[in-house]
């Protein structure tokens, strides 16, 4: 009877002795709770660095950034539109996605290009095939900031950037040199009825690769 309190005992030091000096290893990520190391930028210029960010993502337990990697179409598959309403999203999300739960140490191999537009990234989530589906849209992207106002962050998705921009050649120059031609960008700004050029913050044309579809294979 004196030998089992004493086994007991030792239980925490057993555990603290499979963890790796500065991390969590598999068992332990259990206990650990949302990883609290330095954040890595989120990226969203290729297949692999959406991936890496959903991941990373989950790994902190943060759904604004879950938010931002999935396509305008996935997000409205999944009832909840433009708006992000953490309340509904992620409770949506992780029910649409349960087996996602412990992805975010999930390594990212490299996509399958599909076509200029479209690519797949193929994972193992703890002995589960998952197969997540991207493309690359066309964004335009405006911010503004006016004092004593909230601030201005509107954007969307073009057909392509010939909706807003051509390059036109110069044929007067002696080196090959050509001119990016941008249309106007309209704007709504209902907090405030001028928004002065020194206010604009960004205006661009971007291209972002967005999560599609996760499907298990």
């Amino acid at each position: 009877m004196g030998v089992a309190p004493m086994r007991l005992s030792l239980l925490p030091f057993w555990l603290a002795s499979l963890l790796p000096l500065g991390g969590c290893c598999s068992l332990a990520r259990l206990f650990c709770g949302p990883d609290t190391s330095p954040w890595v930028s989120q990226r969203f210029d290729s297949p692999r660095h959406t991936a890496a960010t959903l991941f990373e993502a989950l790994r902190r337990d943060a759904p604004e950034a879950v938010f931002l990697c999935l396509a305008p179409a996935y997000r409205r598959r999944l009832g909840i539109g433009d708006s992000l309403v953490l309340s509904v999203f992620w409770p949506r999300f992780r029910e649409t996605n349960p087996y996602l739960h412990a992805a975010g140490y999930t390594e990212v191999p490299e996509p399958k290009l599909l076509d200029p537009d479209h690519a797949t990234v193929d994972v193992d989530v703890m002995g589960e095939p998952v197969a997540i589906d991207l493309q690359r849209f066309a964004v335009w992207e405006l911010r503004y900031t006016v004092p004593g106002t909230p601030a201005g962050d509107q954007s969307g998705t073009l057909r392509s950037f010939a909706d807003r921009a051509q390059v036109v050649v110069l044929e007067d120059r002696m080196d090959p040199t050509s001119r990016v031609m941008l249309a106007p960008f309209e704007f709504v700004h209902d907090a405030v009825t001028e928004v002065p050029l020194e206010a604009i913050d960004h205006v661009a044309l971007t291209r972002r690769w967005w999560i599609t579809d996760i499907r298990r294979r």
